[in-house]
């Protein structure tokens, strides 16, 4: 893959670093934790049908803040819990899946938190950068037609519930959704779907009190009427090489305009 292809996505990556993960209010409470993940393959084409029946298990740490200053409450209207978190998945076919180590940031809302704050429950969902030490190759690998690439990009959501023993620490249970491909920049890239089940364990630096129920959202439309709105759209399609033509990028732009009335 051309590094040029992959600084938009890095830069990207490192805005929401600078975002979610650096110190912006006084209020934050730190944590770290870690997760054991264990899980299947979604086989969702006949062309990665064959290598999809194993179960991919991975470990990793992360390092987050829970945000409870009311500006920040105002980004989700919600507690929120943003951080970065890296690991290592085995798909347990080492001649043709191999591993995947990544490191990717997330934002979490808090859905659901009881009076005690013994039980939270959230949202997680992140985006990073993942490297693999096998991926498709057309003479030595051709089965792997998950990744055509060593770098990809993972995209994932998961449903965490929180449990407190003590004072400081959680016990965690997450469902999680996960998927990795490379965006398109190279074919072929089926992309890899795995649902897995994480259990892990959370400290906190220190005991989060009781939540403020009272936060309102300060947004407020002082006099209905019609709003315009204009976009610019583009994407890139790598259309698969065939017996006539190479393996080509293509590049698309639209205009997209919306009236709504408020």
């Amino acid at each position: 893959m051309r590094i040029s292809k992959i600084i938009p996505i890095i830069l990207l990556i490192l805005s929401l670093i600078n975002e979610l993960v650096l110190p912006s209010d006084t209020t934050s409470v730190f944590s770290a934790g870690f997760r054991g993940h264990y899980g299947f393959i979604i086989p969702h084409s006949a062309a990665i049908e064959q290598v999809s029946h194993t179960n991919p298990f991975g470990f990793e740490i992360s390092f987050s803040r829970f945000h409870r200053s009311y500006n920040k409450w105002q980004i989700f209207n919600a507690y929120w819990i943003s951080g970065i978190q890296s690991g290592a998945f085995d798909f347990q076919n080492p001649d043709i899946l191999g591993m995947a180590y990544y490191v990717t940031v997330f934002a979490e809302p808090v859905i659901f938190y009881n009076k005690s704050n013994r039980i939270i429950l959230s949202v997680r969902g992140g985006i990073g950068l993942s490297f693999h030490n096998k991926f498709y190759d057309r003479i030595e690998n051709p089965l792997n037609q998950f990744f055509s690439t060593g770098i990809n990009f993972p995209l994932f959501v998961d449903l965490k519930l929180r449990h407190r023993i003590g004072q400081q620490n959680y016990l965690t249970l997450s469902g999680c959704y996960n998927h990795i491909s490379n965006g398109g920049f190279k074919q072929p890239n089926k992309g890899m779907n795995f649902p897995t089940l994480a259990i892990g364990f959370e400290r906190f630096s220190k005991r989060i009190d009781e939540l403020n129920h009272s936060y309102s959202s300060s947004l407020r439309v002082e006099r209905p009427g019609l709003t315009m709105m204009f976009q610019v759209l583009t994407a890139m399609k790598i259309v698969e090489a065939t017996d006539e033509m190479p393996e080509k990028a293509v590049f698309a732009f639209g205009l997209h305009s919306r009236l709504s009335k408020q």
